[in-house]
């Protein structure tokens, strides 16, 4: 009985923390046209940057499900030590979208930290 007791909280516990999460909202920012766009490679990407960087500070404390959310999975993910990943998202695609070219990608870069929270969002 006890066991169950244990369960049954820690599935309120789930879901209360899963329900009470909102969406990520940034003015002029559209994320399905974002995640259709892997590595830049359509020019989307570099049409919604602008809005997306006035509002990094809405992305700033979120988790990495938050963040899937509003952008998709990452085109590269990175981990290092400490805990810390980072999630690349290709913004122009240079040469991944054109291997004959010389042009570098311009890449999105979110860093979570270990308490998977993003700490920083920039642009390489």
């Amino acid at each position: 009985m006890r066991k169950f007791r244990f369960v049954i909280i820690g599935f309120w516990a789930a879901f209360t923390l899963v329900s009470c999460s909102e969406d990520i909202r940034i003015p002029g920012f559209e994320a399905q046209k974002w995640k259709e766009d892997p590595n830049g490679c359509h020019g989307e990407r570099e049409k919604l940057l602008t809005a997306l960087l006035k509002g990094r500070t809405e992305l700033i404390g979120k988790n990495e499900m938050e963040i899937k959310t509003l952008l998709g999975k990452p085109d590269s993910k990175d981990i290092r030590t400490r805990g810390q990943i980072f999630f690349e998202y290709g913004v122009v695609g240079g040469n991944l979208c054109d291997p004959s070219s010389i042009a570098q990608p311009e890449i999105l870069r979110i860093r979570f930290d270990a308490l998977d929270r993003v700490t920083e969002v920039a642009v390489y």
